[in-house]
Order: C-alpha cells, then sequence, then structure tokens
C-alpha cells in the first residue's frame, strides 16, 4: 500500500474554506456576546455617523470661514502696508531733519563745556 502524501501546498479552496468557517464562528460568537440588541447597535452607530457628519461639516464651514478671513487679511494689508510704510519713512525724515541741529546744538555745547573744563584745570594748576 502507497502512503498518502501530505499536501502542505498552499491551496485557495483550503483558504476559502477557512476564511467561511472563521467568520462563521466570529459572527456567531460576535451575536453571543453582544452588549446590545441589533436594533438599538445599529442606531447608536447611526447616530455617532450623523455626530461625526455634523462635526465634519462644521468643521469645513470653519475652515472656509477662515480662508475668507486670511484672504480679507491679506488684501487689507496690502492696500495698508504701503501706506504705512511711506508714512513712517516720511516721519523718520522729518525727524533727522529736526534732529540733526539739535545735535549740532549739543556738540557744539559739548564742546564749549570741554573747553571750559580745559580752562578750569588749567587755573587750578597754576
Amino acid at each position: 500500500m502507497k502512503k498518502k502524501e501530505k499536501n502542505n501546498s498552499f491551496s485557495g479552496k483550503k483558504f476559502i474554506k477557512g476564511f467561511l468557517v472563521g467568520g462563521a464562528i466570529c459572527g456567531g460568537t460576535a451575536l453571543l456576546l453582544a452588549p446590545r440588541s441589533g436594533k438599538e447597535t445599529q442606531r447608536l452607530i447611526t447616530n455617532k455617523i450623523e455626530a461625526d457628519i455634523n462635526f465634519l461639516l462644521s468643521l469645513s464651514n470653519q475652515i472656509d470661514t477662515t480662508k475668507i478671513q486670511a484672504n480679507q487679511l491679506t488684501a487689507l494689508s496690502q492696500e495698508l502696508l504701503p501706506v504705512f510704510e511711506k508714512e513712517t519713512t516720511k516721519s523718520l525724515k522729518k525727524f533727522e531733519f529736526k534732529a540733526k541741529p539739535r545735535i549740532d546744538q549739543i556738540k557744539e555745547q559739548l564742546a564749549k563745556i570741554e573747553q571750559d573744563i580745559t580752562e578750569f584745570r588749567d587755573a587750578l594748576e597754576q
């Protein structure tokens, strides 16, 4: 008599059979151990999906609003920044114009003070 050799190779039929048997066992176990009835579970899942959809729609609306506000801010900054830059430059030039004579006057006073100190020192040394 010939001994039948065991076939350890992969077989599509064996895989499908195992998949179906495993699925049936898991499905039966899930039904026996489920904490709620099927209708209640369906209702909970439906409510959760509806809540998630509402959240995503709200989030989408908020994103759209943020995009619109960002575009408005960009347009406003493009309008205002050149004016701000121009006015700031103008103010700095005006300040420099007014400050230059004051700085020159301070330098003159400082030179006079230095001269007075030198003269005072010379007078003390004699």
